[in-house]
């Protein structure tokens, strides 16, 4: 990285626009920045800082101070930077956020930061970016350093020239990586993690089936197993895995199967003796029932015997009777038909002749003698002729009826119609109300929905306000602490310096003492050069005590000095939180600000309120536009079903009339021509059933006279001697079927009686009744039932529990080979998870790595070691051959980062030293020279950041002649490197040891730059 140009505009102390040419500046390649105290040389480095990154190192860092006091109004304040990296020329350009006039009135605005990144392509500046975190996050890419590396590499700032020589092992890999470029050793180290991860998580999945494999193979022998049925013991099985937990089981589990095997075989043979003795106690027990059973038929049959003679001989009476079935059947029907027909005939003549209707259109009244059939028939033909003349005019009626009806639906239907134009027209007017009121409340509801984005952002914004303000105070609060702490460090190096100052004069008082307390006798003076020393200094004994004393008073001033310096950088820190913080607001009241997030928090609940109450007005717009127009239609067709039901209610109500006048004279007094035509045939149908009943019963008498004569003949020829007892003797066809049921089963029951006792079984048990033999009693055969039903249970459990140690004997088999499989798949995983494990643990520091060194940190640690070797070079020449930079891999505590550690070796003594140890003029030299070295090593690493630009800002005041001589010796061999060293500083000798040099003059209107042109003409 090499800077080529700087502009500086109303930034810091410049007013005016400064110019800088670095390019005609490095020529030498070294020069000074040189000026008066608060001149602005450090400004310049703050430009140079603020254009890469947007912020300047330290204390200054408060973006609202960075514009310069001695601008013109409203001058706007910019840094513009030309450099070049990696092949690239690029030009940034930024403004830090300032407060600008208005436009129109008085007072002022707040400008916002801005940056312009450019890059010349071609001879042509092309523009790359105009966003601040994007310009600013291309151009720490390009770098390839954040800030805090920026200032600890190429611009060793105030204050800060030995925070990378002092650097934790944490903040130096950072560093080195981004400069060097090791990113890829870092990936490696995560694939690497990665894929252990992934072979671990392979052996584990082939371990997981195995063990549960295993699971499954003992809980199948678990299930068959007994406690004390085998040689191996449960618990003894738990804690074998693998092929020897398989051996065991298998042995086990077939040692079992064996002995189950042979119980049910034992149980078969026990099943088979009880089924035996079962079976001849039933046997035996179903003899004697049979015989027991025929012997209880045979005396059952003797009882009933008398019964038997009976039933024989109502059957035949009931065979002569039957002969005379049918006549006496005719009798009896005939005298039941004639009893019907006479009470059928008086009901009929008392309806016919107490029917009021039938008296008027027959003229038959109730005290008239009984008429005969031919005389009704008469008067029924009548009656009939005149029933059809008026059934004819039926048609006219009904359609007589139909038209009334058709009035009084058009009637009901005009008075709906009337309704329904009216309801329809009030829905219609009262929607149309209500869409009314809607609609302003959509309006309402959407200008607060329209507002949610907004809301939403303010809202964001007070609560990150709120917390700014709370960080903002908490911030104060550090920076004040620091503020004291870092005073009262200052106070306490002061009043080490004065002290030490103070003793340093007494000493130069004391110095003619100290040197003669040197002198000695025949050594030559150190200042005239005499061997004789006659008259040596009183203040001899006093003055060594002088030199001592000033160099303890020198050692505490210095260190005093390092506890200033830390002090001062803890409240630059802070003072540059407080100024991010309230370059944010964080300044602001917190009260108000509290009560300005709440207030915008409501806001944002109202408008996001309203979003679903908007949707659902607009959707209730939409429903009450549809439901008007819809209302408004049905309106408009009831009106018009009204106009045409009116018209056609007029023309049916004249129709009406006419009919009604035409039928009115053939109702004859009657409702209607149907009531008429009803009486007319339900008389006729009277006269017609009277005439009818009168015939029948005529003929019915006849009949039975004839019937009473047949029967009498019958009877002479029977034992009957009347009709009565011939009756009394006949049975019904279901009586006479039970009868000869009765007498039939009987004669077969006999028969099937006799037959009982002539099976061999059945006197094979009389025989062992003869004998004394009985049956075995109830409980007995229960007891041989329960023995055998136990036997056959006990013989179907031992096969259970064969059946299962035989499958549990096949699945532990099928399991020992499945493992056997499946370990031979695990082995080769497990080889090769183990190697990946163990070489990313290597190279991740742990395992067997030695160094406990990251394979990232370890290529870090051989260019660190690279950087120590080039930086001794250069500190061994600055301190005079004492000092070099060595490389330390010692490890760090309490899980520290390590690996990247620097040690000085003082070759005076020999000895290895922190660098912290190193005065403040030692931690000069050394951090200009690790920079140098680090300089010289990146630049050499292909694909690392050329630093061909490095910045010192201040520093060379604490080293004594002979120290600064050494550093200008080691600072003039950059010249032959191409590298470019800017200088910042006041002191004297440098003024004349450097020709080129950039001269800040300051001033009441501000300072300014300018060349000594002088100085490089003669260069």
């Amino acid at each position: 990285m090499r800077i080529h140009r700087l502009e500086i505009q109303a930034f810091g102390p410049f007013a005016e626009r400064q110019t800088i040419d670095f390019d005609a500046l490095g020529e030498q390649g070294l020069f000074l920045l040189n000026g008066a105290t608060g001149a602005g040389k450090t400004s310049v480095l703050d430009a140079i800082c603020y254009a890469f990154y947007g912020s300047v190192p330290g204390a200054r860092q408060n973006g609202k101070r960075l514009r310069s006091d001695h601008a013109p109004e409203g001058l706007e304040p910019l840094v513009i930077c030309e450099f070049s990296a990696r092949d690239r020329r690029l030009e940034v350009a930024r403004s830090p956020a300032w407060d600008r006039p208005t436009l129109r009135g008085k007072g002022t605005t707040v400008q916002q930061a801005k940056t312009l990144l450019r890059e010349k392509e071609n001879g042509i500046w092309v523009e790359k970016s105009s966003r601040n975190d994007e310009a600013g996050g291309e151009i720490a890419a390009l770098l390839g350093m954040k800030m805090e590396q920026f200032t600890k590499v190429i611009l060793l700032a105030q204050g800060d020239f030995a925070a990378f020589l002092r650097s934790k092992d944490k903040d130096r890999q950072e560093l080195l990586q981004s400069l060097f470029g090791t990113e890829v050793y870092e990936n490696v180290e995560k694939q690497l993690a990665l894929e252990a991860l992934a072979g671990k998580s392979a052996v584990a999945a082939k371990e997981q089936e195995l063990l549960l494999l295993e699971a499954n193979a003992r809980v199948q022998a678990e299930g068959v197993l007994e406690p004390a049925g085998t040689a191996y013991a449960i618990d003894d099985l738990e804690s074998m895995h693998g092929a020897a937990l398989f051996e065991a089981l298998v042995d086990a589990v077939s040692q079992t199967h064996r002995r189950v095997g042979a119980q049910a075989a034992t149980g078969r043979s026990a099943e088979l003796g009880a089924a035996a003795a079962l079976q001849d106690a039933e046997l035996l027990a179903a003899r004697h029932a049979k015989l027991q059973a025929a012997m209880a038929e045979r005396n059952r049959l003797a009882v009933i015997e008398p019964d038997f003679a009976r039933w024989q001989q109502q059957g035949r009476e009931h065979r002569e009777a039957e002969v005379l079935a049918g006549q006496l059947a005719s009798v009896e029907a005939a005298e039941v038909r004639l009893t019907e027909l006479e009470a059928l005939t008086r009901t009929v003549l008392i309806r016919l002749t107490n029917d009021p209707q039938a008296a008027d259109l027959t003229g038959i009244a109730k005290q008239s003698a009984e008429p005969s059939a031919a005389a009704l028939n008469s008067i029924r033909s009548r009656l009939e002729r005149t029933g059809a003349t008026v059934e004819a005019l039926l048609p006219e009626e009904e359609r007589l009826a139909q038209v009334r009806a058709e009035v009084d639906s058009l009637t009901s239907a005009v008075h709906d119609s009337t309704s329904a134009a009216a309801r329809h027209a009030e829905a219609a007017r009262t929607a149309d109300g209500q869409r009314s009121e809607v609609r302003v409340r959509v309006a309402k509801l959407k200008q607060l929905a329209d507002q949610v984005e907004h809301r939403g952002l303010a809202a964001g914004a007070a609560q990150d306000l709120l917390a700014t303000i709370r960080d903002h105070r908490a911030a104060q609060s550090r920076t004040v602490r620091c503020e004291e702490e870092h005073l009262q460090a200052r106070r306490t190096l002061l009043d080490a310096q004065e002290h030490w100052l103070r003793l340093m004069a007494q000493r130069l008082e004391t110095a003619a003492g100290e040197m003669a307390a040197r002198l000695k006798s025949g050594e030559p003076c150190p200042v005239c050069g005499s061997e004789v020393h006659p008259e040596p200094s009183a203040l001899a004994g006093t003055g060594l005590q002088a030199a001592e004393d000033e160099e303890r008073a020198k050692l505490l001033r210095d260190e005093a000095e390092t506890v200033e310096s830390a002090a001062g950088l803890r409240v630059a820190a802070a003072r540059q939180e407080l100024a991010v913080l309230q370059g944010r607001g964080g300044a602001a009241d917190l009260k108000l600000s509290q009560e300005a997030a709440a207030s915008a928090q409501e806001e944002l609940a109202t408008s996001q309120g309203a979003v679903p109450d908007l949707a659902r007005g607009e959707a209730d717009l939409t429903l009450l536009t549809a439901r008007i127009q819809e209302q408004e239609s049905l309106a408009a067709a009831a009106r018009e079903q009204l106009a045409a039901q009116q018209a056609t209610l007029s023309a049916t109500s004249s129709t009406t009339q006419e009919l009604d006048a035409k039928l009115a004279d053939s109702r004859d007094g009657f409702e209607s021509l149907a009531a008429r035509v009803s009486a007319l045939h339900r008389v006729a149908e009277l006269l017609a059933g009277a005439a009818s009943a009168i015939q029948d019963r005529d003929a019915a008498k006849a009949a039975a006279g004839t019937s009473r004569t047949a029967l009498g003949e019958a009877l002479a020829d029977t034992p009957f001697g009347s009709a009565r007892a011939a009756r009394a003797a006949l049975l019904s066809a279901a009586e006479a079927a039970t009868l000869n049921e009765r007498i039939r089963a009987h004669s077969e029951s006999v028969v099937r009686s006799e037959a009982a006792f002539d099976p061999q079984e059945v006197q094979a048990a009389a025989t062992e009744a003869a004998e004394g033999k009985a049956a075995p009693a109830a409980g007995a055969l229960a007891d041989l039932r329960r023995a055998a039903e136990d036997a056959a249970q006990a013989a179907g459990a031992a096969v259970v529990r064969r059946e299962l140690a035989a499958n549990a004997l096949a699945a532990v088999r099928n399991a020992a080979a499945r493992h056997a499989v499946l370990e031979a798949h695990a082995a080769p995983l497990r080889e090769h998870w183990q190697r990946v494990q163990a070489i990313s643990d290597t190279a991740r520091g742990m395992g067997e790595n030695s160094y406990k060194m990251p394979l990232n940190t370890y290529v870090l640690a051989a260019r660190l070691e690279q950087v120590a070797v080039a930086a001794s070079e250069r500190l061994g020449t600055m301190s005079d051959g004492r000092y070099t930079l060595s490389y330390s891999d010692a490890l760090a505590g309490r899980n520290q980062k390590s690996g990247l550690g620097l040690d000085v070796v003082d070759q005076w003594t020999g000895q290895r030293r922190d660098t912290a140890t190193l005065s403040g003029g030692e931690s000069f030299m050394a951090s200009l020279a690790l920079a140098l070295g680090l300089a010289d090593v990146v630049q050499q690493e292909t694909g690392g950041v050329d630093i061909e630009t490095l910045f010192v800002d201040e520093g060379f005041g604490s080293l004594d002649e002979q120290s600064l001589e050494q550093v200008m010796d080691a600072l003039e061999g950059l010249r032959d490197g191409g590298r470019v060293v800017g200088l910042v500083s006041h002191v004297a000798e440098l003024k004349l040891r450097i020709p080129t040099q950039l001269q800040v003059h300051k001033g009441r209107t501000g300072s300014t730059l300018s060349v000594n042109h002088a100085a490089v003409a003669a260069a």
